[in-house]
Protein backbone atom coordinates (compact mmCIF):
# COMPACT_ATOMS: atom_id res chain seq x y z
CA UNK A 1 0.00 0.00 0.00
CA UNK A 2 1.61 3.36 -0.54
CA UNK A 3 2.73 5.49 1.90
CA UNK A 4 -0.64 8.56 1.18
CA UNK A 5 -2.99 5.43 1.56
CA UNK A 6 -1.46 3.98 4.51
CA UNK A 7 -1.26 7.23 6.23
CA UNK A 8 -5.33 7.65 5.08
CA UNK A 9 -5.98 4.80 6.89
CA UNK A 10 -4.30 5.01 9.92
CA UNK A 11 -5.86 8.49 10.54
CA UNK A 12 -9.31 6.68 9.38
CA UNK A 13 -8.77 3.45 12.02
CA UNK A 14 -8.01 6.38 14.51
CA UNK A 15 -11.07 8.88 14.06
CA UNK A 16 -13.22 6.21 14.15
CA UNK A 17 -11.74 4.59 17.40
CA UNK A 18 -12.63 7.67 19.11
CA UNK A 19 -16.76 7.28 18.91
CA UNK A 20 -18.90 4.35 18.43
CA UNK A 21 -19.63 3.62 14.49
CA UNK A 22 -23.07 1.88 13.54
CA UNK A 23 -22.15 -0.31 10.41
CA UNK A 24 -24.72 -1.53 7.68
CA UNK A 25 -24.66 -5.05 8.73
CA UNK A 26 -25.62 -3.95 12.77
CA UNK A 27 -29.18 -3.03 11.45
CA UNK A 28 -32.04 -5.56 10.94
CA UNK A 29 -34.86 -3.86 9.22
CA UNK A 30 -37.03 -6.19 9.59
CA UNK A 31 -36.99 -6.29 13.45
CA UNK A 32 -37.23 -2.40 12.84
CA UNK A 33 -40.46 -3.50 10.65
CA UNK A 34 -42.54 -6.23 12.38
CA UNK A 35 -41.76 -3.27 15.73
CA UNK A 36 -43.36 -1.01 13.71
CA UNK A 37 -46.42 -2.64 13.24
CA UNK A 38 -46.44 -3.87 16.75
CA UNK A 39 -49.62 -3.44 18.60
CA UNK A 40 -48.36 -0.94 21.42
CA UNK A 41 -51.42 -0.86 24.16
CA UNK A 42 -50.20 0.04 27.77
CA UNK A 43 -52.17 0.93 31.22
CA UNK A 44 -52.36 4.55 32.29
CA UNK A 45 -49.90 3.78 35.39
CA UNK A 46 -47.56 3.24 32.97
CA UNK A 47 -47.14 6.80 31.82
CA UNK A 48 -47.55 7.58 35.10
CA UNK A 49 -44.87 5.45 36.66
CA UNK A 50 -42.33 8.67 36.70
CA UNK A 51 -39.97 10.25 39.23
CA UNK A 52 -42.70 13.37 39.33
CA UNK A 53 -45.54 11.23 40.39
CA UNK A 54 -48.70 11.33 39.11
CA UNK A 55 -47.33 14.37 36.75
CA UNK A 56 -45.76 12.53 33.45
CA UNK A 57 -42.03 14.01 33.45
CA UNK A 58 -40.80 14.79 29.92
CA UNK A 59 -37.11 14.87 29.45
CA UNK A 60 -35.33 17.53 28.17
CA UNK A 61 -31.85 18.85 27.18
CA UNK A 62 -31.40 22.88 26.82
CA UNK A 63 -29.99 24.51 23.61
CA UNK A 64 -25.96 25.62 23.92
CA UNK A 65 -27.39 29.56 23.54
CA UNK A 66 -28.87 30.72 27.25
CA UNK A 67 -31.49 33.08 25.96
CA UNK A 68 -34.01 29.90 24.82
CA UNK A 69 -32.97 27.92 28.32
CA UNK A 70 -36.67 27.53 29.62
CA UNK A 71 -38.21 28.87 26.80
CA UNK A 72 -37.44 26.44 24.32
CA UNK A 73 -35.61 23.16 24.70
CA UNK A 74 -34.88 19.72 23.36
CA UNK A 75 -37.90 17.80 24.56
CA UNK A 76 -37.62 13.76 24.52
CA UNK A 77 -40.41 11.90 22.57
CA UNK A 78 -40.17 14.97 19.31
CA UNK A 79 -38.96 15.74 15.60
CA UNK A 80 -37.45 18.76 15.03
CA UNK A 81 -37.02 19.99 11.18
CA UNK A 82 -33.94 22.05 10.76
CA UNK A 83 -34.16 24.28 7.39
CA UNK A 84 -32.49 26.86 5.83
CA UNK A 85 -30.40 28.10 2.09
CA UNK A 86 -27.41 26.17 1.57
CA UNK A 87 -24.20 26.34 2.66
CA UNK A 88 -25.74 29.15 5.83
CA UNK A 89 -24.59 26.81 8.70
CA UNK A 90 -27.30 24.82 9.56
CA UNK A 91 -25.20 21.70 10.26
CA UNK A 92 -22.48 23.12 11.70
CA UNK A 93 -25.16 24.89 13.87
CA UNK A 94 -27.24 21.62 14.61
CA UNK A 95 -23.69 19.75 15.56
CA UNK A 96 -23.00 22.49 18.48
CA UNK A 97 -26.80 21.51 19.72
CA UNK A 98 -25.77 17.57 19.95
CA UNK A 99 -22.40 18.74 21.86
CA UNK A 100 -24.08 20.67 24.37
CA UNK A 101 -26.44 17.66 24.69
CA UNK A 102 -23.32 15.73 25.07
CA UNK A 103 -22.28 17.65 27.57
CA UNK A 104 -24.99 17.53 29.35
CA UNK A 105 -25.23 13.43 29.50
CA UNK A 106 -26.72 12.74 26.70
CA UNK A 107 -25.96 9.67 23.93
CA UNK A 108 -25.79 11.05 20.38
CA UNK A 109 -26.01 9.32 17.55
CA UNK A 110 -25.05 10.97 13.97
CA UNK A 111 -26.67 9.90 10.29
CA UNK A 112 -24.47 12.30 8.70
CA UNK A 113 -25.34 11.35 5.05
CA UNK A 114 -23.56 14.31 3.92
CA UNK A 115 -20.18 13.80 5.75
CA UNK A 116 -18.01 10.84 5.75
CA UNK A 117 -17.00 9.92 9.57
CA UNK A 118 -13.82 10.83 9.54
CA UNK A 119 -14.62 14.44 8.34
CA UNK A 120 -17.67 14.70 10.65
CA UNK A 121 -15.39 13.22 13.68
CA UNK A 122 -13.02 16.14 13.22
CA UNK A 123 -15.57 19.02 13.01
CA UNK A 124 -17.09 17.60 15.94
CA UNK A 125 -13.60 17.90 18.26
CA UNK A 126 -12.62 21.29 16.69
CA UNK A 127 -15.95 22.22 17.63
CA UNK A 128 -15.61 20.73 21.17
CA UNK A 129 -12.05 21.54 22.08
CA UNK A 130 -12.04 24.67 20.42
CA UNK A 131 -9.10 23.54 18.81
CA UNK A 132 -7.97 21.76 15.27
CA UNK A 133 -6.25 18.53 15.40
CA UNK A 134 -2.85 19.79 14.74
CA UNK A 135 -3.34 22.34 17.29
CA UNK A 136 -4.19 19.42 20.44
CA UNK A 137 -1.42 17.91 22.73
CA UNK A 138 -1.94 14.52 22.93
CA UNK A 139 -2.94 14.41 25.90
CA UNK A 140 -5.82 16.29 25.04
CA UNK A 141 -6.83 14.02 22.08
CA UNK A 142 -6.48 11.16 24.94
CA UNK A 143 -9.39 13.59 27.02
CA UNK A 144 -11.79 13.73 23.79
CA UNK A 145 -11.77 10.23 23.04
CA UNK A 146 -12.44 9.44 26.85
CA UNK A 147 -14.87 12.17 26.49
CA UNK A 148 -16.87 10.56 23.77
CA UNK A 149 -16.60 6.96 24.61
CA UNK A 150 -20.48 6.01 25.04
CA UNK A 151 -21.49 9.73 23.82
CA UNK A 152 -21.56 9.73 20.27
CA UNK A 153 -22.42 7.14 17.91
CA UNK A 154 -22.02 7.47 13.84
CA UNK A 155 -23.75 5.51 11.11
CA UNK A 156 -20.69 4.60 8.95
CA UNK A 157 -22.61 5.47 5.59
CA UNK A 158 -21.63 8.27 2.78
CA UNK A 159 -24.00 8.93 -0.14
CA UNK A 160 -27.62 8.55 -0.52
CA UNK A 161 -29.48 5.34 1.59
CA UNK A 162 -33.15 4.43 1.22
CA UNK A 163 -36.03 5.85 3.49
CA UNK A 164 -37.14 2.66 5.33
CA UNK A 165 -33.30 1.77 6.37
CA UNK A 166 -32.52 5.21 7.51
CA UNK A 167 -36.02 4.95 9.72
CA UNK A 168 -34.50 1.68 10.80
CA UNK A 169 -30.98 2.78 11.71
CA UNK A 170 -32.57 5.51 13.72
CA UNK A 171 -34.71 2.77 15.53
CA UNK A 172 -31.75 0.91 16.04
CA UNK A 173 -29.68 3.49 17.83
CA UNK A 174 -32.30 4.77 20.00
CA UNK A 175 -33.75 1.28 21.21
CA UNK A 176 -30.47 -0.77 20.53
CA UNK A 177 -28.13 1.76 21.99
CA UNK A 178 -29.80 3.53 24.67
CA UNK A 179 -28.85 7.08 22.31
CA UNK A 180 -31.07 10.44 23.16
CA UNK A 181 -30.75 12.74 20.29
CA UNK A 182 -30.30 11.73 16.77
CA UNK A 183 -29.39 13.86 13.99
CA UNK A 184 -30.28 12.82 10.23
CA UNK A 185 -28.45 15.17 7.85
CA UNK A 186 -30.03 15.43 5.48
CA UNK A 187 -33.80 14.39 3.85
CA UNK A 188 -32.86 14.41 0.46
CA UNK A 189 -30.05 12.04 0.95
CA UNK A 190 -32.73 9.84 2.62
CA UNK A 191 -34.22 8.58 -1.04
CA UNK A 192 -37.55 10.83 0.11
CA UNK A 193 -37.76 12.67 -3.26
CA UNK A 194 -39.08 16.68 -3.12
CA UNK A 195 -41.38 16.77 -6.47
CA UNK A 196 -42.61 14.15 -9.00
CA UNK A 197 -45.46 11.93 -9.14
CA UNK A 198 -46.47 10.85 -5.07
CA UNK A 199 -43.58 12.55 -3.40
CA UNK A 200 -46.06 13.92 -0.95
CA UNK A 201 -47.07 10.29 -0.10
CA UNK A 202 -43.39 9.61 0.33
CA UNK A 203 -42.35 12.36 2.32
CA UNK A 204 -45.30 11.34 5.07
CA UNK A 205 -44.61 8.24 5.46
CA UNK A 206 -40.67 8.62 6.53
CA UNK A 207 -41.90 11.47 8.91
CA UNK A 208 -44.38 9.33 10.32
CA UNK A 209 -41.57 6.98 10.80
CA UNK A 210 -39.46 9.20 12.55
CA UNK A 211 -41.83 10.44 14.62
CA UNK A 212 -43.38 7.46 15.61
CA UNK A 213 -39.51 6.28 16.88
CA UNK A 214 -39.25 9.60 18.80
CA UNK A 215 -42.23 8.74 20.35
CA UNK A 216 -42.73 5.58 21.53
CA UNK A 217 -38.74 5.23 23.02
CA UNK A 218 -38.71 8.37 23.75
CA UNK A 219 -35.93 10.70 21.83
CA UNK A 220 -34.96 13.40 20.23
CA UNK A 221 -34.62 13.49 16.52
CA UNK A 222 -33.38 16.19 14.01
CA UNK A 223 -34.11 16.04 10.72
CA UNK A 224 -32.09 18.78 8.17
CA UNK A 225 -34.29 19.67 5.47
CA UNK A 226 -32.52 21.79 3.06
CA UNK A 227 -35.02 25.30 1.41
CA UNK A 228 -35.92 26.10 -2.20
CA UNK A 229 -33.17 26.72 -4.20
CA UNK A 230 -35.09 29.76 -6.30
CA UNK A 231 -35.64 31.85 -3.85
CA UNK A 232 -34.28 35.18 -2.36
CA UNK A 233 -31.32 33.77 0.57
CA UNK A 234 -30.89 37.35 1.92
CA UNK A 235 -33.32 36.71 4.46
CA UNK A 236 -34.12 33.39 6.94
CA UNK A 237 -36.00 31.55 4.97
CA UNK A 238 -39.93 30.36 6.36
CA UNK A 239 -41.89 27.47 6.52
CA UNK A 240 -43.00 28.18 3.08
CA UNK A 241 -39.64 27.78 1.59
CA UNK A 242 -38.82 24.40 3.05
CA UNK A 243 -38.00 22.00 -0.51
CA UNK A 244 -41.35 19.47 -0.12
CA UNK A 245 -44.59 18.89 0.62
CA UNK A 246 -46.89 20.79 3.35
CA UNK A 247 -46.45 18.08 5.64
CA UNK A 248 -42.78 18.18 5.74
CA UNK A 249 -43.11 21.44 8.01
CA UNK A 250 -47.13 20.56 9.58
CA UNK A 251 -45.64 17.02 10.87
CA UNK A 252 -42.80 17.86 13.18
CA UNK A 253 -43.26 19.04 16.84
CA UNK A 254 -40.82 21.97 15.86
CA UNK A 255 -39.38 24.13 13.13
CA UNK A 256 -36.11 25.63 12.94
CA UNK A 257 -34.57 28.09 10.41
CA UNK A 258 -30.97 29.09 10.69
CA UNK A 259 -29.55 32.27 8.46
CA UNK A 260 -26.06 33.35 7.62
CA UNK A 261 -25.73 37.10 7.08
CA UNK A 262 -23.30 37.80 4.63
CA UNK A 263 -23.67 41.30 4.42
CA UNK A 264 -20.37 43.16 4.90
CA UNK A 265 -18.94 42.91 8.68
CA UNK A 266 -19.52 46.78 9.45
CA UNK A 267 -23.09 46.63 8.32
CA UNK A 268 -24.45 43.52 10.57
CA UNK A 269 -26.35 43.64 13.49
CA UNK A 270 -26.12 40.01 14.05
CA UNK A 271 -23.80 37.11 12.06
CA UNK A 272 -26.75 34.75 11.94
CA UNK A 273 -30.15 34.15 13.20
CA UNK A 274 -31.97 30.85 14.14
CA UNK A 275 -35.36 31.22 13.66
CA UNK A 276 -38.24 29.38 16.07
CA UNK A 277 -41.04 29.20 13.36
CA UNK A 278 -42.93 26.56 14.58
CA UNK A 279 -43.39 25.40 17.99
CA UNK A 280 -46.01 22.86 18.53
CA UNK A 281 -45.55 21.89 22.39
CA UNK A 282 -44.05 25.23 24.29
CA UNK A 283 -45.64 27.92 21.58
CA UNK A 284 -42.54 29.71 20.77
CA UNK A 285 -42.19 31.94 18.03
CA UNK A 286 -38.81 33.96 17.55
CA UNK A 287 -35.64 34.96 16.48
CA UNK A 288 -31.83 34.16 18.21
CA UNK A 289 -29.66 36.56 17.00
CA UNK A 290 -26.15 34.90 16.91
CA UNK A 291 -22.62 35.71 16.28
CA UNK A 292 -19.68 33.06 14.90
CA UNK A 293 -16.08 32.49 16.81
CA UNK A 294 -13.94 31.57 14.06
CA UNK A 295 -11.42 29.96 16.00
CA UNK A 296 -13.95 27.32 17.88
CA UNK A 297 -16.22 26.92 15.05
CA UNK A 298 -19.11 28.11 17.30
CA UNK A 299 -21.74 30.44 17.16
CA UNK A 300 -21.85 32.43 20.41
CA UNK A 301 -24.78 34.69 22.07
CA UNK A 302 -22.63 38.03 22.14
CA UNK A 303 -19.43 39.11 20.13
CA UNK A 304 -17.53 39.17 23.08
CA UNK A 305 -18.43 36.17 24.29
CA UNK A 306 -15.82 33.07 24.61
CA UNK A 307 -16.79 29.96 23.05
CA UNK A 308 -17.28 26.95 25.43
CA UNK A 309 -15.59 23.88 25.81
CA UNK A 310 -17.87 20.94 25.68
CA UNK A 311 -15.24 18.46 26.69
CA UNK A 312 -14.63 18.95 30.36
Amino acid sequence: MPVLERGAAKLDAMLRSAAGVVASQDIDVQAYLADEEAPKVRPALYWLDTEAGDDVAVKSYRYPWSKLHGRFDMRMGELTLWTGWAKHGKSTALDQVCLSAMAQGAKVGFISLEFAVPALVNLLRWQSVGLTSAGMTPLQRDEWREWVDQRLWLYDHHGMQEGTRIAAVVWHMVKNLGIDVVVVDSLMMCGVRADGDGFATVQTEFLNRLVNVSREFPCHIHLVAHARKDRDDSKPCGLLDVSGSANLVNMPHNVLSFWRNKRPHEKRDQDAILAVVGDRIGGMDGDLDLWWHETARQFIERRDELPTRYCR
